[in-house]
């Protein structure tokens, strides 16, 4: 059955694009979930930090997700995400040779998140689905905005097994 982690299990990234480049994509990324194994459940938090260009965003969540599981170690696992997201515009733009412009402007707002999860022995097919209500986030800058599109994500893996002689079985 699809086990997240037998009690805590924690996950980090970091990723930084073209070093040395001003603006250039970075981001770092950390998660959290505790299994509830009596319940069949988890609970956990993710943090998101990116930074590409002017933007400098933050997203913070918290997450449930609920299990069936079934005979011969599969399960359908289902889950939600809320998050706060910070979409911020900082730094200086520069127009011509002398005209430049300080910018400093954000916006908050809530989002979600929502995932179905099937798993056995050998097999993983997921699909999730990101930004449902499509949030708008409206920046001072020229008066602009920014609009979250829905997100869909479609996943799957297939795990082979070694046997004595390391040849697949």
């Amino acid at each position: 059955a699809y086990n997240p982690c037998d009690s805590l299990k924690i996950t980090s990234f970091y990723r930084n694009q073209w070093i040395g480049i001003n603006g250039s994509p970075q981001n770092f990324t950390a998660m959290a979930e505790y299994n509830l194994k009596k319940i069949n459940s988890g609970i956990g938090i993710n943090f998101n930090h990116e930074r590409i260009g002017l933007f400098k965003n933050n997203e913070i969540g918290l997450s449930y997700r609920y299990s069936l599981n079934f005979k011969n170690q599969r399960a359908l696992s289902a889950g939600a995400s809320i998050d706060i997201y910070n979409l911020r515009m900082k730094g200086l733009l520069i127009y011509g040779t002398n005209n430049t412009q300080e910018i400093n402007s954000a916006d908050t707002k809530i989002t979600s998140r929502f995932g179905l999860f099937y798993s056995s022995k050998t097999l993983l097919l997921g699909a999730s689905l990101f930004h449902p209500f499509e949030p708008i986030f409206r920046l001072e800058f020229m008066n602009s905005t920014y609009q979250f599109s829905r997100l869909y994500n479609l996943h799957g893996s297939y795990k082979f097994y070694l046997d004595n002689n390391n040849s697949l079985s």
